[in-house]
Formats: structure tokens, sequence, C-alpha cells
């Protein structure tokens, strides 16, 4: 292998400007977004292959806990490369925001 990184279909899946499907390059800022994405979105057990991908209560259920998707991302992608946080903003509304680290 030459140490060059593969590029491969972007999650979700669409067509890029040229009209080809989309890809991105592996480990890229853009990648590691889409990889944390999947498994926010994939309920634990769901995939046959791999059963222990995603987290218990994915997006869309119920507001998953930012401890369990840093801990999936930890496993997943690898340790220290994606940050979860939660922010309180003003009006009691509380948002996740997930930090890509290069």
């Amino acid at each position: 292998m030459t140490g060059r990184k593969k590029r491969h279909l972007v999650w979700p899946l669409r067509k890029a400007a040229d009209g080809q499907l989309a890809t991105v390059t592996e480990g890229s800022q853009d990648d590691l977004v889409a990889q944390t994405g999947l498994i926010a979105v994939t309920q634990r057990g769901e995939r046959p292959l791999v059963p222990g991908f995603g987290v218990d209560s994915p997006v869309g259920a119920l507001r998953v806990d930012p401890d369990v998707l840093q801990s999936a991302c930890d496993e997943w992608i690898g340790p220290g490369r994606v940050d979860i946080d939660v922010v309180r903003r003003a009006g009691g509304l509380v948002e996740q925001l997930v930090e890509v680290v290069q």
C-alpha cells in the first residue's frame, strides 16, 4: 500500500455536481462527520454483521446520550478523533455539538 488515502462513497449517498456518486477521502473531516452521523442513527444490533455498531437509542427515537455517542465514536472511529459536547442555550434549548479532530 502506498499510504495514499482512499476515496469512498459518502453517506448519505448522493450525487456530486458532475452527476457522479459523491465520494470523500478516507479520514477527512467530511468522512468523520458522516461516520459520526451514521453511528448516531444506527440502532445497536441493526447491522447483523457488525452487531455492536451504533447506539442503543439512535437519533429519532430519543436524544442520544453524548457520553454513549462519544464512546461509540471512540470505538468505531478512533479515540480522540471526534469530540461530543452538549451546549445549553437560553430558553432551555439543548444542542449536541460534534467537533471532528484531525
